[in-house]
C-alpha cells in the first residue's frame, strides 16, 4: 500500500484513536468505534479517489502520447 501523506495521517489518527501511541491501551475500548471508522473513511475515500486521480492522468498521458498531432 502506497505511502502516501493522506494515507500515513490517516493510519496515525487511526492509531491514536485506538490508543497504540499513547501506549494506554484501556483507552482503546472507549475509542474503537472512531479507530474503525477512520480507518474504513481512509480506505474507502482516500484510496478509491487516490486511484481515480493516477487512472485519470495515467490515460491523459497515454491519450497524449499516442495522438498524431
Amino acid at each position: 500500500m502506497p505511502r502516501t501523506a493522506p494515507v500515513l495521517a490517516g493510519r496515525i489518527l487511526a492509531l491514536l484513536a485506538l490508543g497504540g501511541i499513547l501506549g494506554a491501551s484501556w483507552l482503546g475500548w472507549f475509542t474503537l468505534p472512531f479507530g474503525v471508522l477512520i480507518y474504513l473513511f481512509e480506505l474507502g475515500l482516500v484510496a478509491t479517489l487516490q486511484a481515480f486521480i493516477f487512472a485519470t492522468l495515467s490515460a491523459i498521458y497515454l491519450g497524449g502520447a499516442v495522438s498524431h498531432h
